[in-house]
């Protein structure tokens, strides 16, 4: 029997569910006198432009404010000349390098390619061909004792088949754990095929009579409400339940089963098993995919899909407040661009800032109910999820007997991820002291896959290095560097930089000191001074059991009007899951009545 508070959770599915096939209401033309703004979006990240894209697209009137002079916040790029960073002399001019900010990889998953398919006006078969390009494997990663490279799915073969293949890939490879492979594989086909069966229009959702959800989704549920010995409620199974259930013991077998946990934030005893697996599933099932050019590619098609159809973007320009009028309701944003500011009125106010910030926003003496207070109370009982650290390089490609060429070109790959060692919590508590000796990290290296823009100079290549890393290593720079004494806090930077440079030189990429053209890097403070995420966060808050997913943070507010769309809220973390904010929020706008239907 589900229980009322379950229920409560398996409910705030119901709205991501829908959004499958949902089509936003297409307004009436306006008229030519018509000045105004039907929403106001706060950010210009990923959730605020695919939110703005799709009300522009139907006619709606969006406005876009973000303090950048760029669209994107995490998805974007920018390019740093050679020898920059470095005692290169480049001859003149030098050539650029292009640095992805963000982006690894994302899926084909149906969801994702439905979304891009709806807001660029493309059938979903021509998305993969239009904007994605494949990344040489779905996974690949490097152990102290080997090296796993996970196939691309076959075309054609079904996430059962994919999965039954990886299972028989694990068995030839750890044969005395054959029966544990065999159930778990099962148990993760189960799951996508509970996920797919959820979100298909004509069969899934939420059922009318909540006691037929085991029935529809029983993998699912399995996962969602265990009875955890001497305790009395149902909790939610971590992936390492999982791994205890299916006694799966083997160290290395553990590892590789939960080696994608650096994706969504916490390590295999955090967090829940579904997510986990419906995530990673994703990727095997569906493929790994980058976007054509990088993520700034896709942030500016955003950008201007919304201009072209009537929607503004205002760079350079902060927002200070949220206006709200005499019944508490938001009706407008208060904003500064250097030493004049204006004040932007609308039906509703979007925010794609972190969540934090969003409420700091709001004047304290607004006299707001008490669920407001309660609501406040909610999420700073949340954390932030971790942030991370990068290293980009532009390199020299010329030919040397330094063993480099030959491992970039057949040990290397297009994304890997290199591990220190098989116990993933102890990994995962080193990238909370920003350790890379003990955390790991990966090696993106853009400049092989097929058919993308180049990022490079002819001649050269450039990767990028990155490790998750907590605030609080960084959080004793804070005052100094936010008032520009960032003497100390580039002592530490440069420290990291150089450890994760000879990681890699030692366990992939010999010589690859001496052939650094160019050099940049970033810290979690980095990440707060361009993004405004609290603490630097990559996914937003933590998700954890009772804040991931489908469960996640709603993109309602107490505050009638305001609306949330970003990392912070449902879906999730991932590029496509705060697309999919974007859209939700336009969704629960046009049911609140913020977007009139023509009659």
């Amino acid at each position: 029997m589900i229980s009322r508070r379950d229920f409560l959770r398996i409910s705030a599915m119901a709205s991501a569910a829908a959004l499958v096939n949902w089509q936003c209401p297409t307004k009436r033309a306006r008229a030519a006198d018509e000045d105004g703004y039907n929403a106001i979006i706060i950010g210009a990240g990923l959730g605020g432009l695919s939110c703005a894209a799709l009300l522009a697209s139907k006619g709606f009137r969006p406005l876009v404010i973000d303090k950048r002079n760029v669209p994107g916040g995490y998805a974007t790029s920018f390019q740093r000349q050679e020898g920059y960073g470095t005692s290169f002399q480049p001859g003149s001019p030098g050539g650029l390098f292009t640095c992805e900010a963000s982006l690894h990889g994302i899926t084909g998953n149906p969801l994702g390619i439905a979304l891009l398919s709806q807001l660029f006006g493309m059938l979903p078969e021509q998305i993969k061909a239009a904007m994605l390009v494949p990344h040489d494997y779905s996974w690949s990663s490097l152990y102290p004792d080997f090296p796993l490279n996970i196939p691309q799915p076959q075309e054609g073969t079904s996430p059962e088949e994919t999965l039954t293949r990886l299972g028989g890939m694990l068995v030839s490879m750890f044969p005395d754990e054959t029966e544990g492979i065999t159930g778990y594989m099962q148990c993760w086909g189960g799951l996508l095929t509970d996920i797919a069966r959820f979100y298909d229009p004509d069969n899934g959702g939420i059922p009318d009579d909540m006691s037929e959800f085991p029935v529809m989704y029983p993998t699912w549920t399995s996962m969602l409400w265990e009875e955890k010995k001497k305790k009395t409620k149902t909790e939610t199974k971590t992936l390492t339940d999982l791994f205890k259930e299916y006694k799966i013991k083997n160290p290395q077998l553990q590892t590789i089963l939960g080696q994608s946990w650096p994706y969504y934030g916490l390590p295999p005893s955090e967090i829940p098993a579904w997510l986990y697996l419906m995530y990673t599933g994703f990727y095997h099932a569906y493929g790994n995919y980058y976007i054509k050019g990088t993520s700034q590619s896709l942030s500016d098609a955003l950008k201007n899909l919304i201009e072209y159809n009537g929607g503004t973007f205002l760079p350079n320009t902060e927002v200070t407040e949220i206006l709200l009028d005499e019944t508490g309701r938001a009706v407008g944003v208060q904003t500064q661009n250097g030493d004049n500011g204006d004040a932007y009125y609308a039906n509703a106010v979007v925010s794609n800032a972190a969540v934090p910030q969003t409420f700091s926003l709001i004047p304290k003496s607004a006299g707001m109910p008490t669920e407001y207070n309660e609501y406040l109370d909610m999420i700073s009982s949340y954390k932030p999820s971790t942030s991370h650290f990068n290293v980009w390089l532009g390199l020299d490609m010329s030919e040397g007997d330094d063993g480099f060429l030959d491992s970039y070109k057949n040990i290397l790959r297009s994304n890997t991820l290199v591990y220190t060692g098989y116990k993933h919590l102890h990994a995962y508590q080193a990238s909370l002291q920003c350790a890379p000796e003990r955390s790991g990290f990966s090696i993106l290296a853009y400049d092989k896959l097929s058919g993308d823009i180049p990022h490079s100079p002819e001649g050269y290549a450039s990767i990028t290095l990155s490790m998750l890393s907590d605030y609080r290593p960084w959080k004793r720079f804070e005052a100094d560097y936010l008032a520009g004494n960032k003497t100390a806090y580039h002592v530490e930077k440069n420290r990291i930089a150089e450890t994760l440079i000879s990681l890699a030189e030692e366990r992939v990429l010999p010589g690859l000191s001496g052939r650094i053209r160019m050099r940049e890097a970033s810290t979690p403070l980095t990440n707060v001074r361009f993004t405004s995420n609290n603490q630097g966060a990559i996914y937003g808050y933590d998700q954890t059991e009772d804040n991931s997913g489908l469960t996640r943070l709603g993109n309602r507010t107490p505050v009638p009007g305001l609306y949330l769309a970003s990392a912070w809220t449902n879906p999730g973390g991932g590029f496509e899951m705060v697309m999919l904010s974007g859209t939700e929020a336009v969704k629960c706008m046009a049911e609140d009545g913020c977007l009139i239907p023509p009659s």
